[in-house]
């Protein structure tokens, strides 16, 4: 699939994965990262440009989820380690 297909095809999703990590981190900034990473992240998978519809949208929820937990994690530990360091 070509770039700009790709891009299109991700932007269908863009929303949706930013929604996602607005809802499990609960602050702009963090959500946007994650849905940064997230979005990067489906760009460079094969296997979500090939998939369905369906497969799709459960890739994509999948990596916002990811992406989200992963960076809110890492910010916990960060406010964790700046508070008792």
């Amino acid at each position: 699939m070509a770039f700009e297909e790709k891009v299109l095809l991700l932007r269908r999703y863009e929303q949706r994965v930013y929604s996602i990590c607005l809802h499990l981190v609960g602050e702009e900034p963090l959500a946007s990262e994650a849905a940064e990473a997230a979005l990067v992240a489906l760009f460079g998978d094969p296997a979500f440009a090939a998939g369905s519809e369906g497969e799709r949208s459960r890739s994509a929820r999948a990596a916002a989820v990811r992406h989200a937990l992963l960076l809110h994690s890492k910010e916990r530990g960060f406010a964790h380690a700046r508070a008792h360091g």
